[in-house]
């Protein structure tokens, strides 16, 4: 692709997206009981562009591409299963408590709770429709990937269900191993810097 998506085609693609993803999740409704909220233009605005590479060649910078986009692909499935695999070892007590949050083993220690929290409890449940990795850069020894998510997310209001879509703007740490590329953190860009950032950029915002 060579030029930009305009805002007319991005906006319905968007829409398109949005029809199908609330076909595959939203349990039937009446006309009544479904409303969507309304975003500004600057919450929708995705456009396409070349991923930019700084202190990388565009031999590693494509393999860091193919590696996200899988990893994005597996979000947009919402199998937290495959998500969840593309990340480094917790190395902290820390990370390993909310590791085990989003698989249940906090009360289930057995591991016999199927499934995760990951897209299916409040905080973490949403759906993406589509995302675009903006840029890679070098880190010292590792490597910063700035990414979009194009997000639908579930209303929680008094007397309404529905859904709202915003653009997540994200970052993905990586660091090159003897099997790949591993994922150290993901999170949001606005997120504190004293906040547990391994898994947070799987809250739902």
């Amino acid at each position: 692709m060579k030029n930009k998506l305009t805002k007319g085609v991005v906006f319905a693609l968007f829409g398109l997206m949005i029809s199908i993803v609330l076909v595959n999740v939203a349990k039937p409704k009446t006309q009544t009981e479904i409303q969507v909220a309304p975003a500004t233009t600057e919450q929708l605005q995705m456009e396409w562009s070349e991923v930019t590479a700084t202190g990388v060649g565009s031999e590693e910078k494509d393999r860091i591409v193919e590696f996200v986009d899988t990893f994005e692909r597996a979000i947009a499935q919402r199998d937290s299963d495959k998500a969840l695999s593309f990340f480094s070892a917790p190395e902290t007590d820390e990370e390993q408590k909310e590791l085990d949050f989003m698989l249940w083993r906090d009360v289930d220690p057995a591991g016999k709770q199927e499934g995760s929290r990951l897209f299916r409890t409040a905080g973490y449940n949403f759906s993406q429709a589509a995302h675009y990795v903006r840029g890679v850069a070098a880190q010292e020894a590792n490597r910063r990937v700035l990414v979009d998510e194009m997000r639908i997310l579930h209303t929680n209001g008094e007397g309404a269900v529905g859904y709202f879509a915003q653009v997540a703007h994200l970052v993905v740490e990586l660091r090159e191993t003897s099997h790949g590329y591993k994922i150290t953190q993901y999170y949001h860009e606005n997120a504190p810097q004293n906040s547990l950032r391994k898994y947070e950029g799987f809250i739902a915002e």
